[in-house]
């Protein structure tokens, strides 16, 4: 399940909505429209993704040829 944000269209907001939260939801959720704590206004915003680093030697020769895989 990803991990959502969420901003207020009218600042302040409460503690909770005013700079911005994050939801895990399933995709076929729908947007959440008001703070769950305080009723304001929210709107779903674009995060950036998660980028993992050091997967580069999991594609070397002799890992591949460990597991089995020939090129």
């Amino acid at each position: 399940m990803p991990i959502h944000e969420y901003v207020p269209l009218e600042p302040p907001g409460c503690a909770l909505c005013c700079y911005g939260f994050e939801r895990l939801e399933r995709l076929s959720d729908a947007a959440l429209t008001h703070c769950t704590a305080c009723g304001a206004p929210v709107r779903r915003v674009l995060g950036a993704p998660a980028i993992t680093t050091g997967g580069a030697h999991l594609l070397r020769e002799g890992h591949l040829a460990k597991n089995g895989f020939t090129q």
